[in-house]
């Protein structure tokens, strides 16, 4: 049997939600191979995790770190002129241009550390490419947003999930041209590694069905939602500026998911605490949406009374 190739890349910052990514993938998938794209600067960082974690699956993880000043100069933010937002990005997302030099195997999956395995991935490895280098998901709002001007015929894809011929890729000057690419649109980039990859496999791409890449928008889905998106996809994508191991997201989605660290024992994982009053809005928002009002009350009710003290106290500063 072949065995599934799978990758992963990524940085310090999202060690543990690859952690929870990976032990998803696992719990369901035992004949894959996996390899990691890092930084060296978060070597350390990895190995003690795999270490810590990921012993007994040692033979079957390998470990590519990767020099830290690669993409030193490219950028890290950019401006959606639709939404009037500017998005953020970490630099590792870039090392999905580096799978081609760096992994041997013919053909790979490609998935993103917010994403979460809930079946056997085995049917979209062995899927037929039908003579495309490259497999994704319909992406509407980023096909939408972006800049980068492509054929009319030509779908803009989600980058979160690629299944990769690389044995057709690698038969180009990949990533000559990827940074071609990036020198040229550089000012009309708007989803980083994204729209540089659709716009390289212009008219080069498979459309997957979107169970391979299920996009949650954690602020809007409700409860009875959330249960039919995780009964009905295989693999989910909490791509959105919220994600579910932050206690100001939707409690429906971060309770799935603090269940699951809690199943797969990553006591390391400690969620990312509210800190700002905007938060703790988004969170009663979501407890609103989910006709939770008596949660969302108590939290509002605290907001109140903490920015009444604030003007109290500074009401009785001595002027």
């Amino acid at each position: 049997m072949i065995k599934q190739k799978i990758v992963y890349c990524f940085d310090k910052k999202y060690i543990f939600p690859f952690s929870i990514s990976l032990s998803s993938l696992l719990k369901y998938n035992k004949n894959c191979d996996v390899y990691l794209l890092f930084y060296k600067k978060d070597q350390k960082e990895v190995e003690n995790l795999i270490q810590k974690y990921f012993l007994i699956y040692k033979n079957s993880i390998q470990l590519i770190s990767i020099s830290d000043n690669i993409f030193e100069n490219w950028k890290e933010s950019f401006y959606v002129d639709k939404w009037k937002f500017t998005f953020f990005i970490s630099k590792a997302a870039y090392l999905k241009f580096l799978i081609p030099n760096y992994i041997k195997s013919e053909k790979i999956i490609y998935l993103d550390s917010d994403t979460l395995v809930q079946n056997n991935i085995s049917p979209l490895f062995d899927l037929s490419l039908d003579q495309n280098s490259i497999g994704g998901v319909i992406d509407i709002p980023g096909g939408d947003t972006s800049k980068i001007k492509r054929g009319s015929s030509d779908i803009y894809i989600n980058t979160g999930v690629l299944l990769m011929d690389l044995q057709k890729i690698k038969k180009n000057n990949f990533l000559q041209d990827i940074n071609n690419i990036y020198k040229n649109f550089e000012q009309d980039i708007v989803w980083a590694d994204q729209c540089i990859f659709n716009k390289y496999f212009e008219n080069d791409k498979k459309i997957l069905d979107s169970k391979w890449n299920k996009i949650i928008n954690t602020r809007i889905v409700t409860s009875n939602e959330f249960k039919d998106i995780t009964q009905n996809n295989n693999i989910l994508h909490f791509a959105g500026g919220i994600k579910p191991w932050q206690k100001w997201c939707n409690p429906v989605v971060f309770e799935y998911y603090q269940a699951l660290v809690k199943e797969f024992r990553i006591v390391d994982f400690i969620p990312d605490e509210i800190k700002t009053v905007d938060q703790a809005l988004e969170l009663t928002s979501c407890l609103d949406l989910n006709k939770n009002y008596a949660e969302s009350s108590k939290i509002k009710s605290g907001i109140i009374d903490s920015l009444l003290k604030n003007i109290n106290v500074k009401e009785s500063l001595p002027k």
